[in-house]
């Protein structure tokens, strides 16, 4: 074990990198030997998930808690713009414009990177078609097939967008 760290260092020293032992974390995959190692005298917390590059990573390989996350942010991107999808001011078809550049990539980033199951792309196509319906002022009584939907707004259902 002493070995492994001490050719960590030397190895990070040849390259001109400094390794600080309080921001780095170790996660685990596909192994059942969980080797403890040590920078600079202190032991390296290990995790379960961490977030890199705005996704988050698990150990268990799945997207959902990531996906959850992304529904997240893109719920916060949309709210902020809530004065836009209101007001009269803009046609729908810059409104969604908008929608796509500010809300549509913040839930969609990164998801070619992700192993999407069924629910997965279920709960991104639910939360995707809120939105429009809140864009074009279609209020829950007032029942629309999706299809219809992606139809009046000239859009392509979320299976379509992840392919």
């Amino acid at each position: 074990m002493k070995e492994n760290t001490e050719k960590l260092e030397e190895t990070a020293k040849m390259i001109g990198l400094k390794i600080n032992a309080k921001k780095t974390k170790l996660m685990y995959l596909n192994t059942e030997r969980h080797p403890i190692i040590f920078i600079e005298g202190k032991q390296l917390e290990t995790v379960d998930s961490f977030n890199y590059l705005g996704s988050c990573i698990t150990t268990e390989g799945g997207a959902e808690r990531d996906i959850k996350i992304r529904i997240g942010k893109a719920r916060s991107a949309f709210i902020r713009r809530g004065n836009i999808w209101k007001t009269t001011a803009f046609s729908n078809k810059t409104k969604l414009r908008l929608y796509n550049s500010c809300v549509l990539s913040v839930l969609l980033y990164d998801s070619e990177c992700r192993r999407m199951t069924e629910k997965d792309i279920n709960r991104l196509s639910s939360y995707y078609n809120i939105c429009l319906r809140k864009i074009m002022k279609i209020f829950w009584p007032n029942k629309i097939s999706n299809k219809d939907l992606h139809e009046m707004t000239s859009t392509k259902d979320m299976e379509t967008l992840l392919i």
